[in-house]
């Protein structure tokens, strides 16, 4: 007969989870993970096959408690700027378990909106939300969606690495402040001059002055939520 299993999958899991958010997922090996169950290494492989799927179940783990902080951004508004908000307050209560899931290396060749499939399960539902909010194409709001992310990661590994700490009138004043300028680029139509040129070229951007590329401002605060609070509806 196999041995009996003192512990469960669960216990296990439960205190691998409680490792990694404290001291990271390096710390989750056999020998650690048994000496804090008070256990020999031995029967952690009668409920797990190895210490890769302990790690596979910890990246699991960490992924639903994201999704927690962040699936019930459409009872705020702005909508999309809760998906932000919450996503660096993730950075900033769990720093180890965000630079488990956002800091890791993935399958080579992995495209931005792959990565973000992975980490979130549905991202059109947020994808959907902008287009209905912001009335731009799904293209766009996919753009849109992609840039936000790469910018509230950003700032979200900043606070986790514990480099700088912000207020959070700051985050709110930066989350909504690049936006707000994003929205109004893509519906100004001129996103695509956006580029680099050879210095040699002055003020010229593909083949226009710079002062000439129009870049309208949408007006409607609220709308585009600069500054505002996530607050329920």
């Amino acid at each position: 007969m196999p041995p009996k299993v003192k512990y469960t999958r669960e216990q296990f899991l439960n205190v691998a989870l409680d490792m990694t958010r404290n001291e990271g997922i390096e710390s989750v090996t056999a020998r650690e993970l048994g000496a804090r169950m008070g256990i020999s290494s031995r029967p952690i492989f009668t409920a797990f096959e190895n210490m890769d799927e302990v790690h596979r179940e910890v990246v699991a783990a960490a992924k639903t408690i994201f999704r927690q902080y962040v699936d019930d951004f459409n009872n705020y508004t702005p909508a999309f700027k809760r998906f932000g908000m919450q996503m660096i307050k993730f950075a900033i209560d769990e720093p180890k378990l965000f630079q488990l899931l956002f800091t890791k290396e993935t399958t080579p060749g992995n495209s931005l909106k792959d990565a973000i499939s992975e980490l979130y399960d549905n991202p059109d539902q947020v994808v959907a939300v902008i287009i209905r909010d912001y009335e731009l194409s799904e293209e766009l709001a996919w753009k849109l969606f992609q840039n936000m992310m790469v910018f509230s990661y950003g700032i979200g590994l900043l606070c986790s690495r514990r480099v700088c700490s912000f207020t959070q009138e700051e985050l709110e004043v930066m989350i909504g402040e690049e936006f707000a300028g994003l929205v109004s680029l893509y519906r100004s139509g001129q996103y695509r001059y956006c580029g680099v040129k050879p210095s040699e070229e002055g003020t010229l951007l593909h083949g226009r002055d710079v002062k000439d590329i129009p870049y309208r401002y949408i007006r409607g605060r609220t709308a585009l939520g600069v500054g505002l609070s996530s607050e329920r509806e």
